[in-house]
């Protein structure tokens, strides 16, 4: 797969305060280990199983459930010669397109690497949605976020939990929510389907969901995940009722 790069034109506009880095999102490449200055994030998961809907997270901090609008960017042929003064965001998209829940195929490369910048060369282990990655590397660049998105700034608030979504208007859509090491995956009447923990089973191979000792734990996920649902209108109109179906 090709790379691409995206230069967000919020950023890049001849308004843009002179002192502020730009931003530039690279997929399907990976920075020089020695080139680093930044954050590896280690636990990425794509905000959505297709990459289409990832990409879109991406570059507009939304879900693609409720994603409206078009992010403000440019698409440029290759990355600029002097990066001193740009914030780069190395990411990944999901394996297989539109295809499954399992962290195999969710989990992503991600690296937000600012040379000149604040953040030390480090690896991070805290959960993190491509919808965050907008509003994170706004914060660093110190512009004001845009209203309404769905993602946060992780540097600067640890995200107790995340969710993600895939195969939308299909028969078999799905969400899930991880929270620690927990993850659960629900059908679109948020019926229990798989439970993991990752720490003890990384490869998920055994699927606790119909176990006798884990009631409250799915419960407790699954509020977590309603909670999302309310806080991005998933599932819901634009003038928050619930709709159909």
């Amino acid at each position: 797969m090709r790379r691409r790069h995206f230069l967000l034109a919020s950023m890049a506009a001849t308004g843009r305060a002179q002192d502020r880095p730009a931003i530039l999102v690279t997929l399907n490449a990976a920075p020089r280990p020695r080139d680093v200055k930044g954050v590896v994030f280690r636990r990425a998961y794509a905000a959505s199983s297709s990459r289409e809907g990832t990409l879109s997270s991406l570059l507009t901090g939304m879900f693609p459930h409720a994603a409206s609008g078009k992010a403000q960017l440019l698409q440029v042929n290759k990355l600029p010669d002097d990066l001193r003064n740009t914030i780069v965001v190395w990411a990944g998209l999901p394996a297989n397109d539109g295809d499954g829940f399992f962290d195999r195929q969710l989990r992503v490369a991600l690296t937000i690497q600012y040379p000149n910048g604040p953040l030390p060369a480090s690896e991070d282990d805290r959960l993190i949605s491509t919808a965050d990655v907008l509003p994170t590397v706004f914060g660093l660049a110190q512009t004001t976020v845009p209203e309404n998105i769905h993602g946060m700034d992780v540097l600067r608030q640890r995200q107790e939990f995340l969710c993600a979504e895939g195969n939308l208007g299909a028969p078999d859509e799905w969400r899930l929510v991880v929270r620690g090491y927990n993850k659960l995956v629900v059908n679109k009447k948020l019926e229990p389907l798989h439970l993991y923990n990752l720490q003890e089973d990384p490869g998920e191979m055994n699927n606790l969901a119909k176990s006798r000792v884990v009631p409250r734990t799915i419960d407790e996920l699954r509020a977590l995940l309603q909670v999302w649902q309310r806080r991005t209108n998933d599932g819901r109109s634009a003038s928050g009722l619930k709709k159909r179906g």
